[in-house]
């Protein structure tokens, strides 16, 4: 299970400071950035491989996030991902990025 850190002594106990998404249900989102030049992406397919493998969590990841840093939709397939739009991304449990969304 994930906990979130709300403040204070984090408590496993307390409900007050969980929230109880099993982790394989858990669907992270990766867009594709949009501010100018930004060439980073919030995740690699290496880590990717390692989340799932740890916590079964779903990826769905904005078809060509990776292509500025030279990382194909293909490589992002291998590792367990599966490729979406912008919409299949920011509607996920969990969005990772770089920068704030615009």
């Amino acid at each position: 299970m994930f906990l979130r850190r709300l403040g204070g002594v984090l408590s496993s106990n307390s409900p007050l400071y969980n929230f109880a998404i099993e982790s394989k249900k858990l669907t992270i989102g990766v867009p594709r950035e949009v501010y100018p030049n930004e060439s980073r992406v919030a995740i690699t397919p290496d880590t990717i491989k390692r989340v799932i493998k740890q916590n079964g969590s779903a990826f769905v990841v904005e078809s060509g996030a990776g292509n500025l840093a030279s990382i194909s939709d293909q490589d992002y397939v291998a590792a367990g991902a599966r490729i979406g739009s912008a919409q299949d991304a920011f509607q996920a449990d969990v969005v990772l990025k770089v920068r704030p969304p615009s």
